[in-house]
């Protein structure tokens, strides 16, 4: 008897862990953080590793909601939590602002924007597609990421194609171009 008892209690645990988070509880949060930091800019180097680390909760809470949540219920906050990722994206890029990389490495900004956006793009072609109605978000982001990527002259493809190996060469290239830039700016200036 007791041994069905503890079956039956045990057996209802992730029930209850999934009533109790399947809920948008943590993605109201992230969203507050974000729009706080949209608008009450604080030193930049601050600024973004507070976003990364928001964008980093939002992740961490879609792997949660995975395990937890019916397909039903996942989707809608999955949807929400990609998109919340794409607008620390856009906050990110718009920390960084005037740089010296700037001036040495002009290149290398256009890359970091193209990174940006490509990554951005991502995420809301994920918040898209994880659902049947996805988040509200996604109409309020995407002309945003255009104009980021028309900017630094990358062509976004339709969402079916924004697959993680598209984001992952522009990603990869930001990354590269900062490290040679890094370099050329470390290196001395030739005195005559």
């Amino acid at each position: 008897m007791i041994a069905a008892v503890l079956v039956v209690a045990l057996g209802s645990a992730p029930v209850s862990v999934a009533y109790s988070r399947c809920n948008s509880i943590q993605a109201d949060a992230i969203a507050e953080k974000l729009q706080d930091y949209a608008k009450h800019p604080s030193d930049q180097t601050q600024r973004s590793v507070q976003i990364a680390l928001t964008q980093t909760d939002a992740e961490q809470e879609r792997t949660i909601l995975q395990g937890v949540c019916p397909a039903s219920d996942y989707g809608r906050l999955a949807s929400r939590l990609y998109a919340l990722e794409a607008w620390g994206d856009l906050l990110g890029y718009a920390t960084i602002g005037p740089s010296p990389m700037d001036k040495i490495c002009p290149d290398a900004n256009k890359k970091v924007m193209i990174g940006t956006a490509a990554h951005a793009w991502q995420q809301l072609a994920l918040a898209a597609t994880v659902t049947s109605t996805p988040t509200s978000l996604v109409a309020t982001l995407t002309p945003q990421v255009r104009a980021l990527a028309a900017k630094g002259g990358l062509t976004l493809p339709p969402f079916a194609q924004a697959t993680a190996y598209w984001e992952q060469h522009y990603e990869n290239s930001a990354k590269q171009a900062m490290i040679d830039c890094g370099s050329k700016m470390m290196m001395p200036t030739p005195t005559p």
